[in-house]
């Protein structure tokens, strides 16, 4: 199985999709623009350079959920996705790994300054109450949740490669049919 960056990334990429480029009011998680790199490198090159395991990327997840769930009037956009993403990850390492890097690390591999990496992990600290601690339980029904929405996905086109190749066999046969019946057509006429 592939590591969960790449998962995560498609399932927060699909959430994303149809949100607007701004969220409902300014927060300290707000670039000035749109980043460039798409969630799925921009998870890959944190997971490349922090060497942290798979497991504090369900962890984030879960941070970002509970940040949602505890801020209603809070809301992920394109412009903050990948600050806030940046900041779940450092405070997952933190909690779960037994070896982590400095936040001036961090904030290298994320593409942000120091100062504004300490102040967003304060305030999602805040905003999640200070709940960075997920029992078994939790973590192990988002590691399934993970893993089934990915296979869903996996069926899910595999059945469009699948209906691909029977369209296109259908419309060869088709064109035989349409071929055969012209020829069916010229035997008539020259009888």
């Amino acid at each position: 199985m592939e590591s969960y960056h790449n998962q995560i990334a498609a399932i927060l990429g699909h959430g994303l999709q149809n949100l607007n480029n701004l969220s409902s009011a300014s927060t300290c998680f707000d670039c000035v623009c749109v980043p460039r790199i798409s969630l799925g490198d921009y998870l890959a090159r944190i997971r490349t350079h922090s060497d942290c395991t798979d497991y504090c990327f369900v962890l984030a997840l879960i941070y970002i959920d509970r940040l949602l769930l505890n801020n209603p009037g809070f809301t992920l956009s394109k412009k903050n996705m990948h600050r806030v993403i940046l900041t779940s990850i450092v405070l997952a390492i933190k909690y779960s790994d037994d070896f982590y890097l400095d936040n001036e690390v961090y904030a290298r591999i994320g593409g942000v300054s120091l100062a504004e990496l300490n102040y967003m992990e304060r305030a999602m600290l805040c905003m999640m109450r200070h709940e960075l601690y997920v029992n078994s339980d939790l973590l192990f029904n988002y590691i399934e949740s993970i893993e089934i929405q990915y296979q869903n996905r996996s069926m899910v086109e595999e059945k469009r490669e699948e209906s691909r190749e029977r369209d296109k066999e259908v419309k060869c046969m088709g064109r035989a049919a349409e071929a055969t019946s012209m020829t069916v057509d010229i035997c008539r006429i020259s009888d």
